[in-house]
Order: C-alpha cells, then structure tokens, then sequence
C-alpha cells in the first residue's frame, strides 16, 4: 500500500493529466472548426436631411353677389354676366427667398338654394407680381375697388406676372419632383405674392334667394427656406383669338408656341421668340393642358426638342355631360365632362406609363402644341375664348427645370406667359365638303 503522502501526489498527478488531455483535444478540435470572420464595415453616411418645409395657407376673402360681378360672355352683350374676377395681395413679411416645392388648393364649397352643392371658383391661383402692382392692388382693396384687372406695365400691356401655383376647377394638389423649387419673395424680379380669383355662377344659383355669400377659398404652399438644387418656374401660352363657328362637324384647333414667332422686340428693335425669353434649355418636369367643358378631347404636341425629334400625347377624351345638372360640385354646364382631375399638373415621370418619354429638353428651336377638338354640331353659338359658360380655353401650364447656369434675375424668375396669339384652326370633313361644293359653285357661275 501506498503511504499517505505518495497517494496524494498520485492523485494530483492524475488530475493533472486529465486537464492537460481535456485542454488539448478542446484546442485541436476547435482549430478544426470553420473560422467565423466578423468584417466591420464603415457605416453608410444617414442620408441629408430632408429641407425644412414651411406651410402658409392663404385664404380669399371675396363677397360673392351681382354688384361684384364683373364680365360676362365676350361676343354675347346682352347676356347675364356670370364672372367675378379678383386680386387679393398677400402679406407674408418674407425678407430673403422662398422655393416653392407643393400646393394644396382649398376650395369652399357652397350650396344652391334649392340644396345642390357646387363650387364658385373657376381658375385660382397664386402670382409674383412686382411690388408697384401690389401696393396698386392693396390701396383698390383698402377703398372697396373692384380688383379685377391688372395695372399696365411700361409698355402698355399688361404688367408681367408669374404663375407659382395654379388652380383650375377640379385639379389635385402638386408636388415638384424632388430637388426643385419655384423661387420666390425677396431677391429678384416680381417679389410679391397675389391670390388670383376667378369665380363662375353655378346654373343653380339664384341671387334672389341668395343675395350674398363670401368665398374664403386659397391654398396651402409649401415652400422651404433652404434652396433647392435645381430651381423651376412655370410656363404658359394661349391663343385668345380662338374660335369656332357652330354647325361644322369635328373642328380641331391647335394652340402653338413656334419658335419662329415674333411675341416681342428687344431694347435694340431687334425680334424676339418665345424662347427667347426664357434660358435655355429647360426639362420638362409637368403639363397640365387646360380647357374648359366644350373641349371633346386633348393632346400635347413636342416637335425638335433635344433627341426628341416628334411627339405626340395619347388622345385624351372626355365623357358626354349629362344633359341636367346632376349636383355635381364642378357644375358642368357645357358639352363634355372636361373638369375635375383631368385638370391636374401631372409630373412628366407619373406620364411615362401613359406613353410619355422619360426626358423632354425643351430648346430654342422646340416648338409645342396643344390640340383640342370639338364637335362643333353640339353648338349653338359660336364658341370663343373667355371666362364664361359656353367659352373655351386650349392652352397649357408647363413647369420646367431652369439651367443650373440662369442669372439671378429674369431668368430665374421669367414672367409665365410666353404667347397670347399663335394657334390655327383645321376644320373636318364637313367643312372641307362644304368649301369644295362653294368653289365649284363659284367656278360654275364664272363659266356661265
């Protein structure tokens, strides 16, 4: 037997062995295991925050009743008037820019006597306007004027004004792509802001029973402090000098801005173009073609625009108006259903699934069109353009990126209409029999 002491070495020598024996296999099995490598990669940069956007809501207050009417339809005298136009100028205590990026119309809505509920307003919108023509506006208001008709420039046109949130009967809210802005305020040209009305009288309304009502309608724009980086405004062009006679089947019109035009004379005598107004070139960013309810349908016309060479928008159509009104709040009282969303400034990326490109760039040599037809057998009279029922309208609000290059003056800041009077009107098939049966007839009776 083993003395004490040997047994307690014994002992200490086994446990020994069964660590070190325990420790080796532990550590050569874990050298034969698959090696786990944890990489730390530098985190991703948090994105820049989003601007800060501020929401100014702009309300009307504008009296509604027959002493404020102000127009009535252009070619028919002895017609009502039915049209309240007005200007109410906005204070908004700004002393360095704004960037426009959204609006939110907000449009009251109000009840015929016999219950129907309708809208008043028409067209509203927001303009820049230079600051003479707002005090001129802000004295009318204090003295109880009519505030209907823009003060004159220099030139004896009306002064210029730029367009920086519109809104036609029916349209959506708007936003910008993202990293435009429209600028506006302090700092250039036009620094002044304006509400601009235009209310129609509902076919329902009656000023017997309902003397006087006021429209607080306006807008929510958003704008931010901080500049974007690419600015944007927005553009327009019309032909007032529209016209369709009655009774001659399909006649379609077309609104142009031709580059080959002349619209104005520079300070040396010298002819300018549409474009030449503005920098160039410019991206398309939004369209929104405007008419009113006796438009059947509409298209966008891009011809020479940089890679672009011809394009043309998918018809788009409107449905029959219903032959009463039906309490729509839109009140249509023409022959299509021409308002409501259709109405809308749509972003050209939001156009591409409708067949749009993905890019337009407008230059000096793009000419532009707006094609609206109507069916002429459904008119008594004859249709013109104007404000009232039974008047049409075929233009088009763009919105366009500037160049990064664009002076802070002017051409940051361009007045929104570029043409007044360029358009041509081809008549249908009617038509064309009808002149062909005249010439042979006149032909005829020469022989004769």
């Amino acid at each position: 037997m083993l003395d004490p002491a040997s047994s307690t070495a014994a002992l200490a020598a086994s446990g020994l062995y069964v660590y070190l024996a325990l420790s080796l296999a532990a550590l050569d099995a874990k050298q034969h295991q698959p090696q786990v490598l944890i990489e730390e990669r530098p985190r991703a940069a948090a994105p820049a925050p989003a601007p800060a956007e501020e929401v100014l809501r702009f309300r009307g207050h504008l009296a509604f009743n027959q002493d404020a009417l102000t127009s009535g339809p252009r070619e028919r005298p002895d017609a009502p008037q039915d049209t309240i136009e007005g200007n109410e100028p906005i204070v908004t205590g700004w002393t360095e820019p704004r960037y426009v990026v959204g609006w939110r119309p907000v449009v009251q809505q109000h009840q015929c006597p016999d219950g129907s509920a309708v809208e008043l307003v028409h067209h509203m919108g927001i303009k820049a306007v230079d600051t003479a023509v707002f005090e001129r506006m802000q004295t009318l208001r204090k003295q109880g004027k009519n505030t209907d008709e823009m003060p004159r420039g220099p030139d004896g046109d009306d002064a210029p004004f730029r367009i920086v949130a519109q809104y036609d009967r029916g349209s959506l809210a708007y936003r910008l792509p993202p990293g435009y802005g429209i600028e506006v305020g302090p700092g250039g040209p036009m620094p002044q802001l304006m509400l601009s009305y235009h209310l129609l009288v509902p076919p329902c309304w009656d000023f017997d029973k309902q003397p006087e009502v006021t429209d607080t309608s306006g807008y929510d724009l958003i704008v931010t402090k901080t500049r974007p980086p690419h600015l944007a405004t927005i553009l327009s062009f019309t032909d007032e000098a529209l016209r369709v006679e009655p009774k001659q089947g399909t006649v379609h019109f077309v609104t142009e801005l031709d580059p080959a035009q002349t619209v104005s004379v520079g300070a040396h005598g010298q002819a300018l173009s549409p474009w030449d107004q503005v920098p160039s070139p410019l991206e398309l960013l939004a369209v929104h073609l405007h008419t009113h309810d006796m438009t059947q349908s509409k298209q966008f016309e891009v011809s020479g625009a940089q890679g672009l060479e011809h394009f043309l928008s998918p018809l788009e159509k409107f449905a029959k108006a219903k032959p009463t009104y039906d309490g729509n709040p839109w009140a249509p009282h023409g022959v299509w259903e021409g308002y409501g969303p259709t109405q809308s400034m749509k972003n050209l990326a939001d156009l591409k699934a409708q067949g749009w490109p993905e890019r337009i760039v407008l230059t000096r040599e793009t000419k532009l069109g707006v094609h609206c037809n109507y069916d002429s057998d459904a008119f008594d009279k004859t249709l013109v353009d104007g404000l009232s029922w039974g008047e049409e309208m075929c233009l088009t609000f763009f919105v366009v990126g500037l160049p990064d290059t664009a002076r802070a003056d002017q051409e940051r800041r361009p007045p929104t209409i570029m043409s007044l009077s360029d358009g041509h009107t081809e008549q249908g098939p009617l038509r064309t029999l009808q002149r062909a049966v005249t010439w042979l007839r006149q032909g005829f009776q020469r022989l004769i």
